[in-house]
């Protein structure tokens, strides 16, 4: 392969690279700003409408062990 070659397929290697990082990462924190708002809902509700209060807790319950659970 000519030189030119070996560059060109080494920059699209990287370029495929970053762009599955940023993808990641996107993702990443999608999902833990959607989780955020949710929490944030629930702890909100708990405190305005005593009648959901157990449905309010469930979520942030829920909600709150995606924060707090380790990926390995």
């Amino acid at each position: 392969m000519s030189r030119v070659g070996l560059i060109l397929d080494r920059l699209t290697r990287r370029t495929i690279a970053e762009k599955s990082k940023w993808s990641r990462l996107y993702s990443y924190l999608h999902h833990r700003a959607f989780h955020s708002l949710l929490l944030a809902a629930g702890i909100a509700l708990m405190s305005v409408s005593p009648p959901l209060r157990f449905q309010a807790e469930c979520l942030v319950r829920r909600r709150w062990s995606v924060f707090t659970h380790r990926r390995q």
